[in-house]
């Protein structure tokens, strides 16, 4: 039996075995070590890149597929091969899909043998959740079949800052449907419930999950009612610091700068949006790094290499470009 005196060293010793787990699985940790890889590589560090992208990966179990696909874009633009390899080994079995894959200009030359493919393709299959992936896929249609229908604005009063009545019952009945998915299974993003490979019909193939991000947004008060749920679900990995920073920023019931804390997912293009950014941006920039989104000035180069990308992608026999797809903005998907 243990003496009394020794119980309080067990039990603190069996606390700090916990923090240390709880730490190792809090994904903002993980991407608050990405935001650094990003900056490297928006800086032209990318040895220091490619080092903190392995480093990151090797650490948590889950990777974000996106993050697996911008790795493996400099590692191959390095001509780094071992990397690009790896990264997109790691990519494919956490669902980046093989046409974003084949379809970017970096990464259109490294190919896996069809065999390991389909082993990997087999790990995300296992990972994720095929009761919450079919779940979300019938709620985004029920989304789109009324939005895709009406003129831009139509589904809102209050100068977009609430649903019009007619449209409150079916788009509270898809929250609850989101928050019961979330409480069972974890908030149905890429990592629950895997990414746009296709099957629904709906968006184009990319390595995210829009899906409840789109109904949320489209709900307008969503942050008001599943803000410290959503919180929660950041620290497990189930939901994107952008798509979290995107929801607390535009579905809050406010429609107006002065009420954002992220600016996110896109650079500001107005100036009222430059006036308030230029005057909170050391605020709007520790809010970031709180819950692991790289910086304001981190992004806009993200934004510009995506743009500078796709130009390039564009022209025939152009050199290699020091350009990468980061797919920053969710509203590109």
């Amino acid at each position: 039996m243990l003496s009394f005196a020794r119980q309080p060293l067990i039990l603190s010793f069996y606390f700090l075995l916990c923090i240390a787990k709880a730490n190792a699985t809090n994904y903002i940790e993980y991407y608050r070590a990405i935001a650094v890889a990003e900056a490297e590589v928006v800086n032209g560090q990318y040895a220091e890149a490619i080092e903190q992208y392995s480093k990151t990966f090797a650490a948590y179990p889950y990777n974000n597929p996106t993050d697996c696909y911008v790795a493996a874009q400099v590692a191959a633009y390095t001509g780094d091969s071992a990397n690009c390899f790896s990264f997109l080994r790691k990519g494919i079995s956490f669902g980046l899909p093989l046409l974003t894959i084949q379809h970017n200009k970096h990464l259109a030359a490294y190919s896996l043998p069809k065999e390991e493919v389909n082993r990997l393709q087999g790990d995300y299959e296992v990972r994720i959740n095929k009761t919450a992936r079919g779940a979300i896929i019938r709620l985004i249609h029920k989304d789109q079949a009324i939005v895709r229908k009406l003129p831009v604005g139509a589904l809102y009063d209050n100068e977009g800052r609430s649903l019009k009545a007619i449209y409150q019952p079916t788009w509270d009945s898809m929250l609850n449907e989101i928050v019961e998915l979330t409480t069972m299974y974890g908030f149905p993003a890429q990592k629950i419930a895997g990414t746009q490979n296709g099957d629904d019909t709906v968006f184009r193939i990319s390595p995210h999950c829009n899906y409840a991000y789109f109904i949320l947004i489209h709900y307008c008060t969503a942050w008001q009612l599943m803000g410290t749920m959503l919180h929660r679900e950041l620290e497990k990995g189930n939901i994107t610091p952008i798509m979290y920073a995107a929801l607390a920023d535009n579905s809050n019931g406010y429609n107006d700068y002065a009420h954002m804390q992220y600016f996110t997912p896109r650079p500001c293009d107005e100036n009222a949006c430059k006036k308030e950014l230029s005057k909170r941006l050391i605020e709007i920039n520790a809010a970031r790094a709180e819950i692991g989104l790289c910086s304001y000035e981190v992004m806009e180069k993200k934004f510009a290499s995506t743009i500078a990308y796709r130009k390039w992608k564009q022209k025939n026999n152009a050199p290699i470009a020091a350009a990468f797809d980061f797919h920053v903005d969710l509203h590109f998907y």
